[in-house]
């Protein structure tokens, strides 16, 4: 599987390992859904946007990261967090 990213950003679960197209994670509501893809945040004020379904023959539907618990970071961010782990 693909990992999700955009140029300096990488989507992250919240244990912090990188989230990869066809995860399937359930919403705040307990819902499962399956993520293709996702945009990074476009300034300072933006959590970017995930792209998922709810079903394998649905259209993508954008949400807010936080919905499945996940986050966009940016790739120093992302290796911190990996260096702190070992």
């Amino acid at each position: 599987m693909k990992r999700i990213a955009s140029g300096n950003w990488v989507l992250i679960n919240t244990d912090g390992q990188p989230v990869s197209e066809g995860l399937v994670t359930n919403s705040f509501r307990d819902e499962p859904h399956i993520i293709s893809g996702g945009r990074p945040p476009q300034h300072s004020g933006s959590q970017g946007k995930v792209y998922a379904r709810m079903w394998a023959d649905d259209p993508d539907r954008e949400y807010f990261p936080n919905v499945f618990n996940l986050k966009w970071v940016e790739s120093e961010e992302f290796e911190a967090i990996h260096e702190r782990q070992i």
